[in-house]
């Protein structure tokens, strides 16, 4: 079990990655549970973004949710993509908010 901290491109805020292997339990073990929540409270506290990775079920994704997680990564949301697939699916999302 893994806590990273990450920083993307330009954004110069930290964002702590809360590894799969915490979230794999996290419906059924009530330890995992509370770990999670400490951590997104924590970086929510401090004003921090925090991404939980290995998000494969509904609960899962409902559960990091409601403990205040803004982002979330897995294969519920999406397969790895090739580079293509990705600029395209970047594209489409951009014209879809711009509209």
């Amino acid at each position: 079990m893994r806590l990273r901290a990450s920083r993307d491109g330009g954004d110069r805020r930290q964002r702590h990655q809360i590894d799969r292997s915490f979230i794999s339990g996290l419906t059924t073990d009530d330890g995992r549970d509370a770990i999670v929540a400490t951590i997104i409270a924590m970086a929510n506290t401090l004003g921090l973004g925090v991404i939980a990775e290995g998000i494969e079920t509904d609960a899962q994704l409902r559960r990091v949710t409601a403990l205040g997680c803004q982002a979330a990564q897995g294969y519920l949301l999406s397969h790895p993509l090739c580079e293509e697939h990705a600029t395209a699916l970047l594209a489409q999302s951009s014209t879809q908010q711009a509209a």
